[in-house]
């Protein structure tokens, strides 16, 4: 390992739309997309990016997203610890 980070990882929910609201309006978003990030992810991956050996250490929560968040930070060689 070259690199440990300790800090959070996050699920960005992101809508995409023609044009900015009014005040008041409601749009429909016809593109939806769900990302990954936080500080300390992003950090991890960047350090990845850069051939490091990388150990996130982060809490990842038992819900939905928990799979997804796992999945992203191992495919750049991130370690999963709990």
């Amino acid at each position: 390992m070259d690199i440990a980070v300790i800090g959070s990882n996050m699920v960005d929910l992101i809508t995409y739309t023609n044009q900015m609201p009014k005040e008041g309006e409601t749009l429909e978003a016809p593109a939806f997309k769900i990302g990954c990030g936080g500080k300390g992810a992003n950090q991890a991956v960047a350090a990845a990016k850069l051939n490091s050996k990388v150990l996130m250490l982060t809490k990842v929560g038992d819900d939905i997203f928990a799979d997804n968040t796992i999945r992203n930070l191992e495919s750049w060689g991130s370690i999963r610890r709990m």
